[in-house]
């Protein structure tokens, strides 16, 4: 019953047996005053009420809070749902000898990241789309293409790898002057400050695989996947902070 339960109910079950024990003992308490003969009428109006406001709050404020937290959850859903079903229209002049990669330069959050390819995946089978995450940071991003095959991505006023997301699945450290191997291109870290990397560059094999059709870079932007057109050489667009999918509930 417990591994059924949603994530955040898991994570507070100790707290709330714990509160559970408390509320039981008030409630025995508030009881028993309420039925002592010898308790003034102050007493018992201050037992009575603590009791009304228990059963009020678990009865009531909290089934309604359950209501609440499902509902968000199938809005939640039907987004996902509604944002995995535009994935194909940017790969349709993709070749079928290799997935289509799609590149999605901004992620909102962790939902944003993770869920729209595993439905894309349900829904299509698995191996016809590769999908890359450039950056989650929480922050305006400015893109630059500083040469054929190599996009610059800097993130404005903030910095990479500090959000929850990039400190679990990013790597661990990343100093000016270090990069990691993907098999869609070289990520270059070039500028740092005190928290850590402000510019990373992204190092593709060659020009012809950044206008592939088989590639789409992508943007999140109200509350939806958007293509993006690609700078031209020595030129930046800017992309704005926005929130990723569970920031419309």
């Amino acid at each position: 019953m417990v591994g059924s339960a949603h994530p955040s109910d898991r994570q507070l079950l100790v707290p709330m047996l714990g509160f559970a024990v408390l509320l039981g003992i008030l409630c025995s308490y508030a009881g028993r005053l309420w039925r002592q003969p010898s308790a003034s009428g102050r007493q018992r109006c201050a037992a009575g009420t603590g009791l009304a406001l228990i059963v009020l709050l678990h009865l009531g404020v909290a089934s309604l809070s359950r209501v609440v937290k499902q509902s968000d959850l199938v809005k939640l859903g039907n987004t996902l749902d509604n944002v995995a079903a535009t994935l194909p229209g940017f790969v349709d002049g993709a070749s079928h000898e290799r997935p289509a990669e799609l590149v999605l330069v901004n992620a909102g959050d962790f939902f944003t990241i993770v869920y729209p390819p595993l439905i894309h995946d349900y829904h299509h089978g698995p191996g016809k789309v590769s999908w890359n995450v450039l950056s989650s940071a929480p922050f305006e991003h400015r893109l630059t293409r500083s040469s054929a095959n190599t996009l610059e991505l800097e993130s404005v006023d903030g910095q990479f790898l500090q959000s929850d997301f990039e400190r679990l699945w990013g790597p661990k450290k990343l100093t000016a002057g270090d990069s990691v191997e993907t098999p869609l291109f070289r990520v270059e870290s070039m500028e740092e400050n005190a928290f850590g990397p402000t510019r990373l560059a992204f190092h593709f094999q060659d020009s012809e695989e950044l206008e592939s059709s088989s590639i789409a870079f992508l943007v999140w932007r109200k509350g939806g996947l958007e293509r993006l057109v690609l700078p031209a050489i020595g030129e930046s667009v800017k992309i704005e902070q926005t929130a990723g999918l569970f920031g419309l509930l």
